[in-house]
C-alpha cells in the first residue's frame, strides 16, 4: 500500500499520470475562483508537530514547529492560485524570507552595513 500524501488518499502521480480528461475535472478551480467559494474538505489540514532541536529537550514545547498537511487538490489549488495571482504580489526592500534569491541571513548581513557607529 502506498502511504498517502496528504489528507486525502490522492498522490500527486495520480494527478501527473492521468488522462487528459481529468482535467476537465480540474476546471472547478475556475467555478470556484468565480463564486469566491471553497469546498471545505479543501480546507482541512492536519498539523503534524517537527522538532526544531533534537539535541533539545522534547518536553519544551518551544523546540516544536508545527507543519500543515493538506490534500493533494488543495495543493494543485494554491499552485494555481499563486500563478494566477503573483504578479500582484508585491514585497518590501526589508522583506527576506519566504522570498525567492533571499534569505534571513542576508537581512543579518544587510543591517550589519547599516549601522552609524
Amino acid at each position: 500500500m502506498v502511504k498517502s500524501a496528504g489528507t486525502d488518499s490522492m498522490q500527486g502521480e495520480h494527478f501527473k499520470y492521468a488522462h487528459s480528461k481529468v482535467t476537465g475535472l480540474l476546471t472547478m478551480f475556475n467555478a470556484m475562483f468565480l463564486h469566491n467559494y471553497l469546498l471545505v474538505k479543501l480546507m482541512e489540514t492536519i498539523n503534524v508537530p517537527i522538532i526544531k532541536n533534537k539535541k533539545g529537550l522534547i518536553t519544551d514545547k518551544d523546540n516544536y514547529r508545527s507543519i500543515a498537511i493538506t490534500s493533494v487538490v488543495s495543493k494543485i489549488l494554491e499552485l494555481l492560485l499563486l500563478d494566477r495571482l503573483q504578479f500582484q504580489l508585491e514585497t518590501s526592500s526589508d522583506q527576506f524570507g519566504f522570498k525567492s534569491k533571499h534569505g534571513t541571513d542576508m537581512r543579518v548581513h544587510s543591517q550589519a552595513n547599516n549601522i552609524i557607529l
